[in-house]
Order: C-alpha cells, then sequence, then structure tokens
C-alpha cells in the first residue's frame, strides 16, 4: 500500500487549507465544492477536517462532516443542510409508525443546526433516523464558545429511517476517524504556531527555542502528531477499502487525542502566560482539542475496543 497523498488529494487539501485561512463560506458553497458528497471517501474527508479544524467559524462543517456525513454516506445520500447526529447512548426514543418520541442529550451543536440524526442500537427499530426542522428544548456552553451541547425533546417528530443496523454501526467508526482527523489538525496548528513563536522570542540574548526544555517538548508534540496523522490516514484508507474493523478507527482516536493534549500543553507553556489568556489563539485551540476529547466515546471505550483486539491473538 501506499501512504503519499495523489495530485488530487493534495490539490484537495490545498483548496481546504485556502478555505479555511479566508471567510467561512456557505453552505450552498460547500455542497458546490463537493464537500458532503456522499461519493467523497474517507481519506478526503479527513484531509478536510484536518485543515479545518483550527478554522473560526466552520463549527457547522465539522460537526456535519464528523458526525452526520458517515451516516449519510452509508446511506447513499448527502445532507441538505448542516446536521448533526446524537449518539445512541446519549438518546432515550421511541419510533411509532415513521414518528420518534423521547429525548437526546449532550448532542454535538452549533447554533442555527435544524437538521438532527438519531440513533437506536437495539430492537426491531434499530438504526438511524432523520428529523428536520427540529429545534432543541435546551443549549448549555461547552469548552469550546463555537459549539454547544443541545438536549432534544421530541414528541411524535416524523423522521425518515435512513439507515439499519448494522450500517448505523460502521458509520460510528466513520465519524471516530474524522474526528480524529480534527484533533491531528488542531494539534498541527498548535505546535506550528508554538515553533513559529519559539524562533522570534528572544529571552537571555536568544531564542527560546534554542533551549532544551522548549525544543524538546516540542519535538515530542510533533512526534505525537506524525505517529497519529498516519493512524488516521491508514484508518481512512482502510474504510474506503472495507477492509477495516473499529481497532483501526479507534487506534487512530487515541492516538490522535493524545497528540492534540499534548500540542495544547506544549503550546502553552512555550507561550508563558500568553498562552493562558482565555480569548488568545493558543487558549482557544487547546479548548478546541479539550472538547473533540470529550464529544465522542470516552478514550476508555476506544482502549477496551484496541485491548479486546491484542488479546484475541
Amino acid at each position: 500500500m501506499d501512504f503519499t497523498l495523489t495530485t488530487e488529494q493534495q490539490a484537495l487539501r490545498d483548496v481546504a487549507v485556502k478555505v479555511a485561512a479566508g471567510t467561512p463560506p456557505g453552505w450552498p458553497e460547500l455542497v458546490e465544492l463537493g464537500w458532503f458528497d456522499p461519493e467523497l471517501p474517507a481519506l478526503e474527508t479527513a484531509l478536510i477536517g484536518e485543515s479545518c479544524a483550527a478554522a473560526t467559524g466552520f463549527g457547522a462543517v465539522l460537526l456535519t462532516q464528523a458526525y452526520a456525513l458517515p451516516a449519510y454516506r452509508r446511506a447513499g445520500r448527502s445532507p441538505t443542510a448542516p446536521t448533526t447526529h446524537a449518539r445512541p447512548d446519549r438518546c432515550r426514543l421511541t419510533v411509532t409508525d415513521g414518528r420518534v418520541s423521547g429525548t437526546a442529550h449532550r448532542v454535538p451543536y452549533v447554533e442555527g443546526m435544524t437538521s438532527l440524526l438519531v440513533s437506536i442500537d437495539d430492537g426491531p427499530a434499530a438504526g438511524v433516523y432523520e428529523l428536520t426542522e427540529v429545534t432543541p428544548a435546551e443549549v448549555t456552553a461547552s469548552i469550546d464558545t463555537e459549539f454547544g451541547y443541545a438536549r432534544y425533546t421530541l414528541t411524535d417528530a416524523p423522521a425518515e429511517r435512513i439507515l439499519d443496523y448494522p450500517d448505523a454501526a460502521r458509520s460510528r467508526e466513520h465519524s471516530w476517524v474524522q474526528l480524529a482527523a480534527q484533533a491531528v489538525g488542531i494539534a498541527q496548528t498548535m505546535v506550528t504556531d508554538a515553533a513559529g513563536y519559539a524562533r522570534e522570542r528572544v529571552q537571555f540574548g536568544r531564542p527560546i527555542g534554542s533551549f532544551q526544555a522548549v525544543s524538546h517538548r516540542l519535538v515530542d508534540a510533533y512526534a505525537s502528531i506524525e505517529l497519529a496523522r498516519s493512524l488516521v490516514y491508514r484508518a481512512a484508507w482502510a474504510l474506503d477499502a472495507d477492509d477495516a474493523g473499529p481497532a483501526s478507527a479507534s487506534a487512530a482516536v487515541v492516538a490522535a487525542e493524545r497528540a492534540a493534549i499534548r500540542a495544547g500543553e506544549a503550546a502553552i507553556q512555550t507561550h508563558g502566560a500568553y498562552g493562558f489568556t482565555w480569548d488568545g489563539p493558543v487558549n482557544r485551540h487547546y479548548r478546541r482539542a479539550r472538547w473533540i476529547a470529550d464529544a465522542h466515546e470516552p478514550a476508555a471505550h476506544h482502549r477496551d475496543l484496541l485491548v479486546a483486539e491484542l488479546l484475541a491473538g
């Protein structure tokens, strides 16, 4: 297998970097770019998420790509609007004659979202359901000010079943890989910015990057990112080749989450007091890394999957 990005993949990443550096485009422009095409492979989607992870104003893109697009892709269709997805362990729902009742809590949310996917894991109703024109009953703030957590209270809400089980479970692995890609992207941004600061900031007559206490910390973070990126790309490639189990995606999540937190801690310490400033980019990026880690299944869940794979021989 060859993990070198193709010319087309490199071009896609370059476009995503350029888009992320500008004013966030509207939904029609994003659709025209093909970012929500159900035929877009997992690796290409991961490249987009990695490139946009640190950008401000791209919350709807990041949520839709990581949470909703994997289910839509398995269903062979595209989202028609920014969409979030409630994990099955955060849903208490019943389905009767195509109508959903119950609650979904701690659902990742960006202001203005009106489309929702909900998952049911067991029973004859198991699958993923699409609801449109729904608004949350309550939204609470998260550590990342661009994202919140919504609670939905549904009463006979019209819903369309777009996926059956086990396709619904397989789409979850795609979500894990996309979240891991975003974690790698935010980690890379933090280390790149910290390295630039370490080159420019002078103390005791020399750049602080010349001191091992600073440089070695950044090198360790860099090494963690490169490992995580390789695992993310490998997991995405395996999903596209239909040659992956949950362990591949879980390994990417564990490595990416650890790399993002390590990169954030290194960046904050490199920047000193400025790194702790709540409104500064360093702290904002670190809080996004923390939010990504909190938004999906706990790290212990992924480690349990990996342990089961290892012990199976």
